[in-house]
């Protein structure tokens, strides 16, 4: 007995569950063929959209952090909290460009010691990230 004799929905004829066996078959045949291309168009983006979302972020968390202490309402309550955010969203931000710049075989982050931190780093500063998020409303 075949496993298409046992799976036999009341709708469906053999004639049936076999052309639809045929059809997924042929469409997976399809889909391997553009694997390579699906492939690089996804490390084109992580290479070059990574990076520039990275260090967009490492700017505008910067100018936020300047922005906050320099003007006159540094002493303000929501200035505290928003330089607070821009400093833990720096910082992962630093992690994740770290990682990035494992493409251009700088191997930083792969160095006993420094991988444990930069990850015990990433994780807390999202974790904190979150929270202070959270903290919004309240």
């Amino acid at each position: 007995m075949e496993l298409i004799d046992i799976i036999i929905p009341i709708n469906y004829s053999k004639t049936d569950l076999k052309n639809i066996m045929n059809i997924t078959d042929t469409l997976a045949a399809v889909l391997e063929e553009d694997v390579p291309l699906i492939q690089s168009i996804l490390d084109f983006l992580h290479l070059y959209y990574l990076g520039f979302i990275t260090v967009l972020g490492l700017l505008g968390h910067g100018a936020n952090v300047l922005a906050f202490k320099i003007t006159k309402r540094k002493l303000s309550s929501p200035s505290y909290y928003l330089t607070a955010l821009s400093l833990v969203d720096f910082v992962f931000l630093v992690t994740i460009f770290i990682l990035w710049l494992t493409h251009f075989d700088v191997e930083v982050f792969f160095q006993p010691g420094i991988y444990q931190a930069l990850f015990y780093l990433s994780s807390t500063s999202s974790c904190i990230s979150g929270i202070y998020i959270l903290h919004i409303p309240c």
